[in-house]
This record gives structure tokens, sequence and C-alpha cells, in this order.
């Protein structure tokens, strides 16, 4: 279940950081733990359109998602190279999510990224 995705190939991280459920996030997390799932993957699992959790977070504007996310990103991430890793993977637009931020934010009048 914890790895399941939609036809999209969206997971429930994807979905939970989509409409900002940061309890959700939370107790999935929870559970990836017990389950001892590498948290590499669930962090980088990128969705059809190649978009990551960090990506639909960036994208929604889910500010208290993107820092949650990072904090895990530090705790989880096994290297630095990892950790490149989230912050530079692009969607199939080709776009980062630090890209998207920079895009969507400042439409939306939002200047200090």
């Amino acid at each position: 279940m914890l790895l399941a995705k939609d036809k999209k190939g969206y997971s429930l991280w994807h979905h939970a950081a989509y409409f900002g459920k940061l309890e959700a996030l939370e107790t999935l997390r929870s559970w990836a733990k017990k389950a001892e799932l590498n948290p590499d993957e669930l962090l980088l699992a990128q969705a059809e359109d190649g978009e990551t959790v960090l990506h639909v977070a960036v994208k929604r504007n889910q500010v208290e998602i993107l820092e949650i996310l990072w904090v895990w990103a530090e705790e989880q991430l096994n290297t630095n190279e990892l950790r490149k890793k989230l912050l530079l993977a692009k969607d199939k637009s080709g776009y980062t999510a630090l890209e998207h931020a920079q895009f969507f934010w400042q439409v939306r009048g939002i200047t200090d990224i």
C-alpha cells in the first residue's frame, strides 16, 4: 500500500502533499519506517510526469509540507548526493522543483524564495 501508485504514477505521498495533509504524510512516514522501507525511495519517487513529492508541494504552495520534506530529507537521505537528486530531479517538462517554485511563486507575488 505504501508504494502503491495511481494510474498516473502518483503515490499516497504525492496526494498528501497535493492536498497539504501534513498529518497524513507523518502517518505515511511512520508506517514506512515500521515497514522498513527505504526512505530515499519514497522521497525520490517520481510519477509518470516525473514529479516528486517536492514538485507537487511546490506547485501547490504547500510551504509547511516543503519544510517537513526537507527536514526528512536531511534526516533520511544517506548522502549529499541524494539531497542533490531531490532538489535536481526534473519532471517531464525538464523543470526541477526549485524552478517551479521560482515560476509559480513569482506569479503569485511571492518574491523571497
